[in-house]
């Protein structure tokens, strides 16, 4: 493993504190400790002959933690989990208290006057990684897990943090290194006999890429439908001006979110709320009205539209359905080609000119709901259809599958190198191009896993953690 072990000015032989419950009043708070002192350090803040006699498995207690001064702060129960069965794989001692800002944070203090120091953000989780108890794919399942919203994300956070990801790509780097040391002893034989490097197996070595190459390819097809499952799927509401699109997004969301106003062009931004529909988490998207602009603000808006149009799984796409189809509601058609839709003739409350069966040449691929902001009436089945459309676990394949941004570029940048080895065993270019194309691929799933990893990549994991994870 390629890795500085700790962030600058601070050694992994620290022990570190921090409160690992969500700051503000509830029943327990947690100051967790983990190093070489933790025991030692716990001692000096809870006075108890009731805990941490000697032995290997975990322990509880109860004491009485004081401050520096002697002064009391709080009865604790005491956890002590002795390395290396502890979270980070160090000694690890969590003292509860009862749960509160003032209460907790005096605690810490008391803590690092003992001579602990405050953990960076993710520090916990980040000497697990390097103590071996996680890989790295392992630990950014952590932070997935707890920022999931739905189930689908805990399900898949749950599933990465399984360890499926991780053992499915150290397979494939560990096929490429046999492959790399086949290359490379033909480059170490020739060069000795000064002979042009030959492969003793170039067929074998081609379909031993190959066929890690048709894996990376499984996982990365893994990625559109898992990282929409994730996100909890994407809907942008669109249609011409003053069609009734923020009246549709105010109605589906139960409250007022979008200003409404009989003016055509009140929504210049995109606005964006969340909506549970069926237990499903969707993120939906109020636009600005396509047509003709009337100026730049117009022009911005409109483009911001097409962009959040173009970025979304689904696509509501509003209809007046007491008006003749107009130029601007046929250029939305077009624009709709190819995207999954749900087409809500709006204002069926009014003496209605344009039904289901009037688009439904021009849009095949959608579900025609009728629908009328003012009287709520089809709301409740637009609200079932969105859920019916929220991407599902079940269609993905069993074991590891890919939502990460990261883990994605990850396996692109390996796939191009793989891509170009097979070029170069194909065209005779040279073991020395091939072994280097394979190095490449090698390094770039070891950076997913953690087996190759740098200073950055780790601070750009752990940063996003918080402070006692």
């Amino acid at each position: 493993m390629q890795v500085e072990l700790s962030p600058v000015g601070h050694s992994e032989a620290d022990t570190i504190a921090a409160i690992a419950t969500p700051s503000g009043a509830g029943a327990i708070g947690i100051i967790r400790i983990s190093g070489a002192r933790a025991r030692e350090i716990a001692r000096c803040v809870v006075r108890s002959r009731l805990w941490m006699s000697p032995g290997r498995g975990w322990r509880l207690g109860f004491g009485v933690a004081r401050c520096s001064k002697g002064e009391i702060l709080d009865q604790v129960l005491v956890l002590d989990m002795p390395a290396p069965r502890s979270y980070t794989g160090d000694d690890v001692v969590e003292l509860q208290c009862h749960g509160g800002i003032l209460v907790t944070q005096r605690i810490l203090e008391a803590v690092v006057a003992a001579g602990a120091r405050i953990a960076e953000p993710g520090e916990f989780t980040r000497r697990a990684f390097l103590n071996g108890r996680l890989d790295l794919t392992q630990a950014e399942a952590v932070a997935a897990l707890i920022a999931a919203r739905d189930d689908a994300a805990l399900r898949l956070a749950l599933r990465q943090l399984s360890g499926a990801l991780g053992l499915e790509v150290k397979g494939l780097r560990a096929a490429l290194v046999d492959a790399l040391a086949v290359v490379e002893g033909a480059l170490d034989f020739s060069a000795e006999e000064l002979d042009e490097p030959q492969l003793p197996d170039e067929r074998g070595v081609a379909q031993a890429l190959e066929e890690v190459s048709a894996r990376v390819e499984r996982l990365l097809a893994t990625y559109p439908a898992a990282r929409a499952a994730y996100e909890g799927g994407r809907v942008v509401i669109v249609g011409k001006p003053n069609v009734g699109k923020s009246s549709l997004f105010n109605a589906l969301l139960g409250r007022d979110r979008a200003l409404v106003t009989p003016l055509a062009g009140t929504t210049r931004d995109v606005v964006e709320a969340e909506l549970w529909a069926g237990g499903f988490r969707l993120v939906v998207a109020d636009t600005a009205g396509l047509g003709s602009p009337r100026g730049r603000i117009d022009a911005k808006s409109m483009d911001l539209a097409r962009a959040a149009l173009n970025e979304a799984s689904l696509a509501l796409a509003v209809f007046d359905a007491s008006a003749p189809l107009t130029e601007d509601d046929l250029a939305l058609v077009r624009a709709l080609e190819g995207k999954p839709t749900i087409a809500a003739l709006n204002k069926s409350d009014l003496a209605r000119i344009v039904a289901a069966g009037d688009l439904l040449p021009l849009l095949p691929q959608a579900q025609f709901l009728p629908t009328s902001a003012v009287t709520g009436s089809g709301i409740d089945e637009l609200r079932k259809a969105l859920a019916a459309s929220a991407p599902a676990l079940e269609a993905l394949p069993e074991g590891a599958v890919v939502f990460a941004a990261r883990h994605r570029v990850a396996l692109e940048a390996a796939l191009a190198a793989l891509r170009g080895a097979l070029r170069g065993l194909g065209a005779r270019e040279g073991l020395e191009v091939v072994a280097v194309e394979l190095r490449q691929a090698a390094h770039e799933l070891g950076t997913l896993t953690g087996e190759v990893a740098t200073e950055e990549i780790l601070d750009r994991v752990f940063e996003r953690f918080c402070v006692g994870k």
